[in-house]
């Protein structure tokens, strides 16, 4: 499978509240589990700290490039706020690996698509990838303890790569209701 291009985001269809998606899959003694992570676009400002080059203030008037902050929606992030009924939103601070930024006219960070079935793809396409690797690996190892454990690592990823194709088959059974 190939492996899906970065996707564009044009500054046109960008607006603050937009959902982008990043698929993952993990596996634990032999129980493979996928999901998707939700990023939502939390602002689009100017990058802080342009106006200087290498602490020098420049003084030509530039154009400061705009950036793109993304949250990611979790129970860290997002939830009551208050004891009030209906009262949830962002819950500051966000610690840094739940923050990305791009900049506007820019590919969408690796990995993150619009929709859950791009997502899906990148993320499938990823671990056979992997797994070609680790049966190119293993015809190559001599070390009989090093081939025990790329053997092991070799199933976890085939059954990633099983899981995923189950959640994509699935995925594609699904029908959009409006």
């Amino acid at each position: 499978m190939k492996k899906p291009k970065p996707q564009s985001y044009p500054h046109s269809k960008i607006t603050v509240g937009s959902c982008v998606y990043r698929a993952f899959a993990h596996c634990n003694d032999g129980a493979a589990a996928t999901g998707f992570e939700e990023w939502v676009v939390y602002t689009i400002r100017a990058r802080r700290g342009d106006n200087s080059r290498s602490g020098i203030p420049v003084l030509r008037d530039t154009k400061k490039p705009k950036v793109v902050n993304l949250i990611q929606k979790n129970s860290s992030t997002w939830g009551r706020k208050t004891k009030k009924t209906g009262d949830f939103g962002w819950l500051p601070p966000f610690y840094t690996c739940y923050r990305r930024q791009f900049r506007v006219g820019e590919d969408l960070p690796s990995g993150m698509y619009t929709t859950k079935r791009a997502a899906l793809a990148y993320e499938l396409a990823t671990q056979i990838e992997n797994a070609a690797w680790y049966k190119r690996e293993i015809q190559l190892e001599s070390d009989l303890d090093a081939l025990a454990e790329l053997s092991a690592e070799a199933a976890e990823v085939a059954c990633l790569v099983a899981a995923l194709s189950r959640r994509m088959k699935a995925l594609a059974k699904t029908k959009l209701v409006l």
